[in-house]
C-alpha cells in the first residue's frame, strides 16, 4: 500500500498531486487534499478528513471512509461509509457494485 503523507507534505501543506501510473492500494491519509491524473492499479482508500479529485482512472474500488471524493474520470466502484461526501460529476464513470455496466 502507499502512504501519501511523506510524498505531500514534500509537496507542501498537505497538498499534491499523483501522476502517472501506480500499481497497488493508496491510501490518503487525514488532512491531506490530492488532484489524482493518472492510473491507479488498486484501490484506492480515503480516510476521514481528507479529499481527492480523480480525473483519471482508478482500476478498482474507491473506499471513502468519510473523506470528500469527487469523480470526473473513470472508477470501478465507489463505496461510501455513512458520513462520506462522494460526487460523480457527468461525464464521468462508474462501475456499477458487483461488476455491472459503466453508470454515467
Amino acid at each position: 500500500m502507499v502512504d501519501l503523507l511523506a510524498h505531500h507534505r514534500q509537496v507542501g501543506a498537505g497538498h499534491g498531486v499523483i501522476h502517472g501510473q501506480v500499481t497497488g492500494d493508496v491510501r490518503i491519509l487525514p488532512n491531506i487534499a490530492v488532484v489524482h491524473h493518472g492510473q491507479i492499479n488498486g484501490d484506492l482508500i480515503v480516510e476521514p478528513a481528507s479529499s481527492i479529485v480523480i480525473h483519471g482512472m482508478v482500476n478498482g474500488a474507491v473506499r471513502n471512509l468519510g473523506g470528500k471524493v469527487v469523480i470526473h474520470g473513470w472508477v470501478d466502484e465507489l463505496i461510501d461509509v455513512a458520513g462520506a461526501e462522494s460526487q460523480v460529476m457527468p461525464g464521468s464513470r462508474v462501475r456499477g457494485k458487483g461488476g455491472g455496466p459503466f453508470m454515467e
